[in-house]
């Protein structure tokens, strides 16, 4: 129940957000048709004008395209590669609890299995607010790492193969959470979505000065250009940060029966 709530919470947000990009860049675009309209600028009707307004509406989606896909490509493979790091990170220290399950001494292994489940409790309550130093879930790994390191020193009796795939599984679940949060921080420079915002409303504006005899085909082609922009420019920004909005990683992997 929990989950659909939060699922339609997060439904409402983004298509809250999107009306609200679709009213400011519906706000601007009628300025600058009042703008062309009483401003005394003169209109592009001709034909060779019409022509070479048509042209330039082709290419520049042609380059709209490319550019806009790039971007959010490139976001939807960052957020693909941070859910296999959280998949890596919770199968490495599932694994280093069933292989601290062969040591010798079980009174270390079972130090060892509290501290990773102790990671992961507080991991699943922070979620998205988790944070590479200074918290619940970095104090956390440094208690595995103590666990690990008295297993090492104290334990005797296990022999040094098993040691040796502690330390991997340790060492291969902390590169995949300090991969997690290198990826996090990733961002599209800001100046990018200043040009991408840029060109969608030059690319509208286009629209405004094409030449198209009945009003509801011209009504019809604005809502739907407005619709694209307003969708693609929100699709970008939804998927630059992974944190927040709709598409945002899931710490799904960590399951607790598997600590």
């Amino acid at each position: 129940m929990k989950r659909d709530w939060m699922f339609l919470q997060a439904v409402v947000i983004n298509t809250l957000a999107a009306l609200l990009y679709a009213l400011a860049a519906g706000v601007i675009a009628l300025g600058i048709a009042c703008l062309i309209e009483y401003g005394g600028i003169e209109k592009p009707f001709s034909d060779d004008d019409q022509t070479l307004l048509q042209n330039f509406l082709g290419w520049f989606a042609a380059i709209y395209a490319l550019a806009s896909g790039a971007i959010i490509g490139q976001s939807w493979a960052k957020l693909n590669k941070l859910n296999s790091e959280i998949d890596r990170e919770a199968d490495a220290l599932a694994l280093l609890v069933r292989t601290a399950k062969m040591c010798a001494h079980s009174d270390l292994a079972k130090s060892l299995s509290l501290a990773v489940r102790v990671y992961v409790a507080q991991l699943r309550i922070l979620n998205v607010h988790d944070n590479r130093f200074n918290s619940e879930t970095y104090n956390a790994m440094k208690e595995i790492y103590n666990c690990l390191h008295r297993i090492i020193a104290d334990d005797k009796d296990t022999k040094d193969c098993i040691k040796s795939e502690l330390l991997h599984q340790y060492s291969e679940a902390y590169d995949a959470r300090s991969d997690r949060f290198d990826l996090v921080d990733q961002r599209v420079p800001r100046h990018i979505w200043w040009i991408l915002a840029g060109s969608s409303l030059a690319w509208l504006w286009g629209f405004f000065w094409l030449k198209i005899d009945a009003a509801s085909l011209s009504i019809f082609t604005l809502l739907c250009m407005l619709f694209f922009l307003t969708y693609t420019f929100g699709l970008a920004r939804d998927l630059d940060n992974p944190l927040t909005g709709f598409w945002r990683i899931k710490f799904t992997a960590f399951k607790e029966n598997e600590f």
